[in-house]
């Protein structure tokens, strides 16, 4: 029985201290759960805000707010934590501006914060432009952000690319990111234009689909580790590493370009493992898929194994694991 009451003693106060991290400031606090339920885009603003300044906040899983104007989060140090719970955004915006903005505005460096469960919608399927959706920005000698979690994310019909990453982005991991029909790639990184820098970031389960650019795309970044996903019915291709992606292990690309995972080059070692590109041979929304990857860099740069492709059209079959 004291065992009993001390572990009824331990969760009720463990629950009571998770609430004290999710408060929200005064007068932003608008369901009976005491979670954030914003309604306008002046106060899911201010709450974004209150959260990376320290102040972690829980929103209501009914939250939809509609937002016309590109809204710019700072990242200091110490931030604190973002649990959306569902927050669904809507962009009216028109002119190509991004949605939603993460800048990294540290003394030191920003490390150790979760942002997660955030539905964006960039409006395209009503005729509305905005940009990014979700943009993630470490400025190299300003921003740095370290060991961030980005989890249970989903962008649709953005203008440009669903979530971008750029800059000094260290140890972080994205975990069931959702990207798709938009109008550029699902997910873009790159490193900084002011020599910030993409390392070891760990990408996992994605589902990067039907987007009119890459699935997934890193211009400059190859410090990257990707560990399944799926990537449908992109127009240009799966995914593209310009300069090399570190590991890319059990992946699925159905009818998504002409090749699933493509490398041009490789800074570094590539490895690729179990992935499977899947075609009928005439569904596509450029060309069809017909090899599961393309290696064009130093040869010993490349590790590779039990990649495959599978074949279940009516037609020749054209396919081939590896494309010249």
């Amino acid at each position: 029985m004291g065992i009993a009451k001390l572990s009824i003693t331990f969760l009720l106060a463990a629950t009571t201290a998770f609430a004290s991290l999710a408060q929200t400031p005064a007068g932003l606090v608008g369901s009976a759960s005491g979670l954030a339920r914003p309604a306008t885009q002046a106060q899911l603003q201010a709450l974004l805000q209150g959260a990376m300044n320290g102040q972690s906040v829980m929103f209501d899983p009914t939250t939809t707010v509609t937002v016309s104007s590109t809204m710019t989060i700072l990242v200091p140090d110490n931030p604190g934590n973002i649990l959306g719970n569902g927050l669904k955004i809507r962009s009216t915006i028109s002119n190509g501006s991004d949605v939603l903005r993460f800048v990294g505005n540290a003394k030191s460096n920003s490390r150790n914060f979760i942002i997660q469960g955030i539905a964006i919608n960039g409006g395209g399927y009503g005729g509305q432009a905005s940009g990014n959706c979700l943009v993630i920005d470490a400025p190299h000698n300003k921003g740095s952000l370290y060991r961030v979690m980005l989890r249970d994310i989903y962008t649709d019909w953005c203008g440009l690319h669903g979530v971008k990453i750029i800059g000094d982005f260290f140890e972080s991991t994205l975990d069931n990111i959702e990207s798709e029909n938009n109008k550029g790639d699902g997910l873009f990184i790159d490193h900084g234009a002011d020599g910030g820098i993409i390392s070891n970031l760990m990408i996992r389960s994605p589902n990067l689909s039907r987007n009119l650019g890459y699935g997934f795309h890193s211009a400059r970044a190859n410090s990257i580790d990707i560990s399944q996903g799926s990537f449908i019915n992109n127009a240009k291709g799966g995914l593209l590493g310009e300069h090399g992606i570190r590991t890319v292990d059990s992946v699925n690309c159905e009818n998504s370009g002409l090749v699933c995972i493509d490398i041009p080059t490789s800074d570094f070692m590539t490895r690729l493992v179990g992935n499977n590109a899947s075609s009928d041979g005439k569904t596509a929304v450029t060309t069809p898929t017909q090899y599961t990857y393309r290696y064009n860099g130093i040869p010993a740069n490349l590790i590779q194994s039990g990649n495959y492709i599978t074949y279940y059209g009516s037609g020749t079959n054209n396919t081939a694991v590896k494309a010249p």
